[in-house]
Parts: C-alpha cells; sequence; structure tokens
C-alpha cells in the first residue's frame, strides 16, 4: 500500500506543480511553522479512495475508524481541526459515531519533507494530540506518516487511545500526510 501511495502522490504533486509555477519550495523543517495534517480526509480520498477512512483496530476486534484535518504549531503546540469517527464491533456492527475535535498538540517527531517524488512542502512525522469525543470521552490520537526518514518499525495511519474505554493500537487502512 505504501508504495501504490508513493506512486499516487508522485503523479498527483506533478500535476499540482504544473498549475502551479509561482509556488516556492518549503525548507523541508517543520519547527516554528505551521503543519497541516491529513488523515483519510477528502483531499487523501481524491488521491486514492482507499486512503480514506483511517482504522485502527482494538485487541478485540473492534475498529474505530477517522477521517479528519487540521494544522497545529509546532512552536506553541496549538492546534486546530477535526473530523469524523466511527465505532464497529468485530462483526461490523456500529457501535458509535460522531465527531472529533484536537483540542491540544502533544507532541510532533518530523521525519523530513520531499523526497521519492514528493514535493517538498509533503512531510513525516508523528504528531500526538489530545482530542475531544462528542459522545464525551477524550482520547490520546497518534497520526504518523512515513514520508522522509520514519524509525524503524514505524507504521502509516492512526491509533487511538480512548480514556478509560478503549485502545485502537493497531492501525489497519487509510493514509495520513502533513504539509508545510
Amino acid at each position: 500500500m505504501r508504495a501504490r501511495f508513493f506512486l499516487v502522490c508522485t503523479a498527483l504533486c506533478i500535476l499540482m506543480a504544473s498549475f502551479a509555477p509561482g509556488v516556492q519550495a518549503a525548507s523541508g523543517s517543520t519547527k516554528g511553522e505551521v503543519v497541516t495534517y491529513h488523515l483519510g480526509d477528502a483531499f487523501l480520498a481524491d488521491i486514492d479512495p482507499s486512503f480514506s477512512p483511517d482504522v485502527a483496530s482494538a485487541e478485540n476486534g473492534d475498529t474505530l475508524a477517522l477521517t479528519g484535518t487540521g494544522s497545529f504549531n509546532v512552536s506553541s503546540k496549538s492546534v486546530s481541526g477535526g473530523g469524523t469517527f466511527t465505532h464497529k464491533n468485530a462483526s461490523g456492527t456500529v457501535l458509535a459515531s460522531g465527531t472529533w475535535t484536537a483540542t491540544r498538540l502533544s507532541s510532533f517527531h518530523g521525519y523530513g519533507c520531499g523526497g521519492n517524488g514528493f514535493p517538498d512542502n509533503f512531510c513525516g512525522g508523528r504528531a500526538e494530540m489530545l482530542i475531544h469525543l462528542s459522545l464525551g470521552p477524550d482520547a490520546t490520537l497518534h497520526i504518523d506518516c512515513l514520508i522522509g526518514s520514519p524509525p524503524k518499525g514505524a507504521f502509516e495511519g492512526v491509533t487511538v487511545a480512548v480514556h478509560g474505554v478503549k485502545n485502537f493500537n493497531k492501525p489497519t487502512s487509510g493514509a495520513t500526510l502533513f504539509t508545510i
């Protein structure tokens, strides 16, 4: 799936670059800059429908599907945005659905920007943020994108620990992206 993501993104980037001659290359650094995050959102779904939604699974087979977008500032740790979620049990029955809102950036570690056919403003990294689910609980969301030089064992996708409820700790499908 990662190779397919790279190929489709490369084609999209070449097309986008041909329509944006005045855009300058980004520095590749995210320190102090505003970073936009995408997880299984419309932007990624337009590249490839299999990139949406981002799905993580729990030990018991339950899944949590998320879509969303927003931005954060690495220096100030401010964050905005959100999206939707659907919680299903192992047999596919919807147990809950609603919206989520980003409330605080806990950390971001960039893996680098550009390279491998990606434009300089497409970046990889791992973000950890606190989110609030419309049904009441808070959760910790990890967003991981493998562009750049990710560490060994890094994954593409999301994991979500719903505080006091369930840990969806296995990325199952979808794609993520950070842009500067």
